[in-house]
């Protein structure tokens, strides 16, 4: 080999080595970008999903409130349902001791049955 071809496989090394270097670097640099914006997409996410767990748990607290809320009107309308039984069976025994029970007034010391 003479000296020009020497020269020239050494130049094509130097080349193919600062290639090689500058892909590397760049291939670094893109690998150290794409996991900042992974980073900073998880960092994101994280503060997306922390405000979906408290939006979650503000949900559940008034779902807990409201059952609550409806467990007591269930109560005061069963007892209010209750009463309006109660007082209607009163009324109704009223009622039927009025109709069927005999009626006797007092005449001059004596009992005479009525019937209307």
């Amino acid at each position: 080999m003479n000296k020009l071809e020497v020269d020239n496989d050494q130049k094509i090394k130097l080349f193919q080595k600062e290639i090689t270097n500058k892909l590397e670097q760049q291939y670094k640099e893109n690998c150290q970008s794409l996991e900042l914006k992974i980073q900073k997409i998880e960092e994101e996410n994280k503060d997306k999903i922390t405000n979906l767990e408290k939006i979650i748990e503000q949900k559940d607290e008034k779902i807990n409130l409201l059952e609550g809320e409806i467990k007591k009107a269930n109560e005061i309308n069963n007892e209010l349902i209750n009463k309006k039984i109660d007082k209607i069976t009163n009324e109704q025994k009223n009622l039927i001791n009025f109709v069927f029970a005999p009626k006797y007034i007092q005449i001059k010391n004596k009992w005479k049955y009525i019937d209307n």
